[in-house]
């Protein structure tokens, strides 16, 4: 397999070369040796040593090299190598320039070297760096035992260039012998090994036994037993630095304990007290403020039931027709909302009742007073914001809340989203930045973690007073009558088919219109004078399925809008710390 891949990239650059114009026939770069020599000292650094031969055929500038900075330690942990550049020269010792460049967000350090002479010919370059952090370091738990590493991507696997020969050497400190060593070659991931590994005392010597192809490399390890390197940290000090890049983790918790603290002083209800079956809503209040004061929220069911209450008060008619679409093959049920008096007749209505009837009269063609449903689309949204300010503004002026309900829960959305915001923005950050003292992965689930606790804590946030709780009170007990009217020990409690229609609003914003329906199949037999039109024999539950009907169109049009329609036990070619590779310029 490998001689049959060798040919074919063979074929391909022979393909490219013949394709290309005469300057590129001419112009070529390869490696003919790559030497390192890698330095182990008693501190934990390593000074590396890259004596590079290079051949170029046609008019060239000089050649990049690339130093990776990806480092895992023994444990898996992801950390960043720490490269001190020395010097750069050829092999006469003269400095050659070299531009420093980040690559790959931070992951990489390109060494931009202009190499004179580079036409025609074999040149030179040495370069000298210092690694502070490159040795790995295995405990007595592990698989291997308590073991020091190097495990090295000597050559680098970016290179674009064909690479002739490569060798390297390890050099430990005095007296240490190297007890384990491996070596891998090829393309990223390979497990073989072509290369022959010489141990003399406490040198050890790679070399390459093959060239090397493109975005091939030689990757090597060397282990030696624990004890001769003064920075060596201890069990305890890595499991911190594991603990440390999950921290984020604990953001979640410390959030929790705090949002709790806040709802505890703001946003906990008085205590609950027992509530009894009532027989009449909070005086002074509207199906929709005892809607929005049941569970917090002013919704659409909430705003078609103020519609209907207007209708019962003798504010509008509702009228049910039926119309015809293509030449009669198919109908469609539209409703026309009539208003019946003009507006110095808007006595007695709340704030939100008054704007309902405004936009209604305001959305009807010029000249009338009646306004269809399908005509809403689009249009009546724009009002609903004020509605349902105007409906929690009327709860505030009751004293229900000391803030209102829809502000405190938006404020803690607003947090919510926030820490989504921060928590992807400091994750991607981090990435960029390589920031490997905090996993990435950590932040995001951080982030996430807190974003879920934060929008918990906006659905309870929002605080009744006691005269708000104790109305909340009274208003599941008048919830529980309408719910349970039904039965046999309540029914004695309906007085007139007139209670159906002035409770009929409430039960709609409580969702038990069909239960409160049901109570009176006996008694109401007529058709209401507030709403014409509809099919069939009149009853109480066919007439809440229609109200029902009527109200999930209105809710539909009146909301909708335009925008809504390591050798220590396994590895690979290209798996150890620096790497990188290069190419020519």
């Amino acid at each position: 397999m490998r001689t049959r891949g060798r040919a074919l990239l063979l074929i391909g650059a022979l393909a490219f070369s013949l394709g290309g114009d005469a300057s590129a026939q001419a112009r070529s770069i390869r490696v003919r040796n790559f030497d390192a020599l890698l330095t182990v000292h008693t501190d934990g650094s390593l000074d590396v040593t890259e004596q590079i031969t290079v051949g170029f055929m046609g008019q060239c500038n000089g050649i990049n090299r690339d130093l990776s900075l990806r480092h895992n330690t023994a444990q898996g942990r992801a950390t960043k190598l720490d490269v001190t550049i020395g010097y750069v020269t050829d092999e006469t010792g003269q400095r050659l320039q070299v531009e420093e460049q980040s690559q790959d967000n931070g992951s990489t350090r390109r060494l931009h070297i202009y190499i004179p002479g580079a036409n025609n010919a074999d040149r030179q370059v040495i370069i000298r760096y210092r690694v502070a952090n490159a040795i790995r370091f295995f405990f007595a738990n592990s698989s291997v035992g308590a073991l020091d590493e190097l495990y090295w991507n000597a050559t680098g696997n970016n290179w674009s260039m064909f690479i002739d020969s490569a060798h390297a050497r390890v050099v430990l400190p005095e007296g240490v012998a190297p007890t384990r060593t491996a070596v891998y070659t090829g393309a990223l991931g390979s497990t073989s090994g072509d290369a022959k590994i010489e141990k003399v005392g406490n040198v050890v010597d790679f070399t390459l036994q093959r060239g090397l192809y493109p975005y091939e490399g030689m990757t090597i390890g060397v282990g030696w037993p624990a004890g001769h390197i003064s920075s060596r940290p201890s069990e305890t000090q890595e499991r911190l630095a594991a603990v440390a890049q999950w921290s984020p983790l604990l953001i979640p918790l410390i959030v929790f304990i705090l949002a709790f603290k806040a709802w505890e002083k703001n946003g906990r209800d008085p205590e609950d007290g027992s509530y009894v079956v009532r027989y009449e809503p909070v005086a002074g209040t509207s199906p929709a403020e005892l809607g929005t004061l049941v569970d917090n929220r002013a919704d659409m069911d909430d705003i078609t039931a103020t519609l209907v209450d207007l209708a019962v008060r003798g504010f509008i008619r509702i009228e049910e027709v039926t119309e015809s679409h293509l030449l009669g093959l198919s109908k469609s049920t539209d409703y026309i909302f009539h208003t019946l008096r003009d507006r110095s007749q808007w006595t007695g209505l709340k704030p939100h009742e008054e704007l309902y009837l405004s936009t209604l009269s305001t959305l009807a063609p010029i000249g009338e007073t009646s306004v269809k449903v399908s005509e809403l689309r689009n249009k009546f949204y724009n009002t609903l914001p004020a509605i349902r300010s105007a409906i929690y503004d009327s709860l505030l002026a009751s004293g229900f809340y000391l803030q209102r309900p829809d502000k405190v829960k938006g404020k803690w959305v607003a947090f919510a989203a926030l820490s989504a915001f921060v928590g992807i923005g400091l994750a991607v950050l981090a990435v960029k930045m390589m920031w490997v003292m905090i996993s990435p992965f950590a932040l995001i689930a951080g982030g996430v973690l807190t974003t879920i606790v934060l929008f918990v804590f906006a659905q309870i946030m929002p605080a009744r007073t006691i005269a708000g709780a104790r109305a909340r009170e009274a208003t599941l007990g008048f919830k529980e009558f309408l719910s349970r009217v039904e039965e046999e020990r309540m029914k004695k409690l309906i007085t007139s088919p007139e209670m159906f229609e002035r409770f009929l609003p409430y039960a709609m914003a409580f969702g038990v219109a069909d239960k409160w329906a049901k109570a009176f199949e006996d008694i109401y037999r007529e058709p209401p004078t507030w709403y014409v039109g509809g099919s069939g024999q009149f009853s109480a539950s066919s007439f809440s399925h229609s109200i029902s009907t009527m109200s999930n169109a209105a809710a539909s049009s009146m909301s909708s809008s335009p925008s809504s329609s390591g050798s220590g036990g396994g590895g690979s070619s290209g798996g150890g710390s620096g790497g990188g590779g290069g190419s020519g310029f």
